[in-house]
């Protein structure tokens, strides 16, 4: 096989994966075992910096998909996405760890160290998961990152995901629609808090860390935590860009 470029860690063997691109979607490829995962298509790739899935041990991935003039990123685990073993992943709780062989990186109870091998065969692949979001929104690399429901989808499941890739460039990415929420330039960084006890279906705190010179609070002060929907502060600074009939505006205007 020809040589690929090196993209992640396998969760079975500690071996680092090839990214081989082909037609129609890349695949994973241990050059060890001969074994491969089908990973989604229409995306861009990106190693998630040594970050691993708490269900399978396999290092995760950040898929970036640019389509209807979005740019949207999602956690992608590559064993969970070929095999989908966590098609209705439950939270993880503290007490069912299991001791893995590698690094030390904790398993849920009823999941063995080893998984059993994927199966070599081609599998189908929703095209709602090619489209959008390539987890369900329970599984536990996306549900950590859920700020909210998603407006225009929330209905059937779908959710605001932070966006993985950090940055200053903040935003959150709906699981099931063209729909995105950016907050402004001058927020440095956010990161995803407990339930914040409001109306709406599934609403975590969203902590929000903003530049000091350019901060709207008062005093000097630089973090803010509120919900996406039903804090003031942050519905007055976020814009909803595309969803349906590509609309966009200020504080969900344009997303709901």
């Amino acid at each position: 096989a020809a040589q690929g470029k090196l993209m992640t860690r396998c969760g079975l063997t500690g071996r680092y994966l090839e990214l081989i691109s082909i037609h129609p979607a890349p695949k994973l490829y241990n050059r060890a075992t001969e074994q491969m995962w089908n990973l989604p298509p229409g995306g861009e790739l990106k190693p998630f910096g040594g970050q691993r899935c708490p269900l399978c041990n396999f290092e995760l991935l950040i898929l970036i998909r640019s389509a209807h003039r979005m740019n949207r990123a999602f956690p992608l685990c590559p064993y969970c996405y070929h095999t989908a073993a966590a098609a209705a992943a439950p939270a993880l709780a503290a007490s069912t760890r299991l001791e893995a062989p590698d690094d030390s990186v904790p398993f849920p109870l009823g999941l063995t160290a080893h998984p059993p091998p994927p199966d070599r065969s081609e599998v189908r692949i929703s095209t709602h998961f090619s489209q959008h979001c390539p987890h369900p929104e329970d599984h536990p690399i996306i549900a950590s990152s859920v700020a909210c429901a998603c407006p225009q989808t929330g209905e059937s499941g779908g959710a605001l995901v932070l966006d993985p890739r950090g940055g200053t460039h903040v935003k959150f990415s709906s699981s099931r629609a063209n729909l995105v929420v950016e907050l402004p330039a001058f927020v440095r960084s956010a990161s995803i808090g407990a339930a914040c006890g409001c109306s709406g279906r599934g609403c975590r705190l969203v902590h929000i860390d903003f530049f000091r010179d350019t901060s709207p609070l008062e005093d000097g002060e630089t973090q803010h935590s509120g919900c996406l929907l039903s804090d003031p502060l942050l519905r007055s600074l976020y814009e909803a860009k595309g969803g349906k009939g590509g609309k966009s505006g200020k504080g969900g205007k344009g997303g709901k």
